[in-house]
């Protein structure tokens, strides 16, 4: 699991050099420079690591938090070339959100999860987020729970890719296929084979 932070930092909002509608007027969007991203990293990067080590998680974080256009193409295309199992990304700015339904629908079919704290974004949510088939949408304020919860999943899934399913039924032929929602490998067997080697 590759975990990604998204935030501009102050000094380049002050500066109007953030790319958005208000940096001409050096506004900070929302949630504001009140929220203090810098914090909220440091507590949720906290809360992250006491899951990881509960629920035995590989994970690895970004390096820097993310606040342009150009860095945030440098990501997809670096996940694209190593996807991890599964991306998780935590926005602390309301201007990012497109930007988030675009990497989306690139990493397609890469599972998501996106965490929106409530007070960095006061709109209805991305509907782009909310109906991504590849996205776990949290819009929360510290919701443990949910950010827990689809963690764990997350990291069953992955271990469910590294099972192996065997199914006895009437075919003619051994056959494989990839079951589409769990990524588990089924490998399909002829019942009568079985029958005529193995029961007596």
């Amino acid at each position: 699991m590759t975990v990604l932070f998204m935030y501009p930092p102050e000094n380049v909002v002050n500066e109007g050099q953030l790319e958005s509608a208000w940096s001409e007027y050096r506004w900070h969007p929302y949630p504001g420079y009140q929220f203090d991203a810098k914090m909220n990293q440091e507590k949720y990067t906290k809360k992250i690591i006491e899951f990881v080590k509960l629920y035995d998680i590989e994970l690895n974080f970004h390096q820097d938090a993310i606040y342009s256009r150009s860095a945030t193409s440098e990501f997809i295309s670096s996940i694209k070339a190593t996807p991890p199992d599964t991306l998780l990304v935590f926005n602390f700015c309301n201007a990012f959100s497109d930007w988030i339904i675009e990497m989306s629908q690139h990493l397609t079919p890469l599972s998501m999860i996106v965490y929106h704290p409530t007070g960095a974004y006061h709109q209805l949510p991305p509907q782009g987020l909310m109906s991504a088939p590849n996205v776990v949408y949290v819009n929360s304020i510290e919701n443990w729970d949910a950010l827990e919860n689809a963690m764990v999943a997350a990291n069953a899934r992955k271990k469910m890719t590294q099972s192996r399913l065997l199914r006895v039924t009437e075919v003619s032929e051994q056959t494989k296929a990839i079951d589409n929602n769990l990524g588990i490998t089924q490998k399909y067997f002829c019942q009568t084979k079985i029958n005529c080697n193995f029961v007596r």
